[in-house]
């Protein structure tokens, strides 16, 4: 039997307060690390760009990875469909991690210059 909505919706709502809890941990890891804000908008720009960059790539290797995916299921190859799955997995972690820093890195810039 199926999730009802309830049961969807409370889950994501908690997916969205850990969520939440991350970024806030992970800005304060960047103040701890940095030991200030940024110094200007420009740098605050050039860093995000940096990461957008890296994000970009990230999730090109997940959209090619999603598609050998297909293709180990149409030719049942069950080795080569484990491998490309823990493939997947390491890399949308990694994804997600680098989302997490994309928005506690906006926050770090919309607080200002100075935290």
């Amino acid at each position: 039997m199926g999730m009802g909505v309830e049961d969807i919706v409370y889950q994501k709502n908690n997916i969205s307060d850990l969520t939440l809890e991350a970024k806030s941990n992970y800005f304060d890891y960047l103040h701890k690390t940095r030991g200030r804000g940024f110094a200007s908008d420009k740098e605050a720009w050039a860093e995000l760009k940096a990461v957008l960059e890296s994000i970009d790539k990230r999730n090109t290797a997940v959209k090619k990875l999603h598609k050998e995916i297909w293709e180990t299921i149409t030719e049942n190859n069950e080795d080569s469909f484990s491998a490309y799955i823990g493939e997947l997995e390491r890399t949308a972690y990694v994804l997600a991690v680098e989302l997490l820093e994309l928005a506690a890195m906006a926050d770090m810039a919309a607080a200002g210059r100075e935290i």
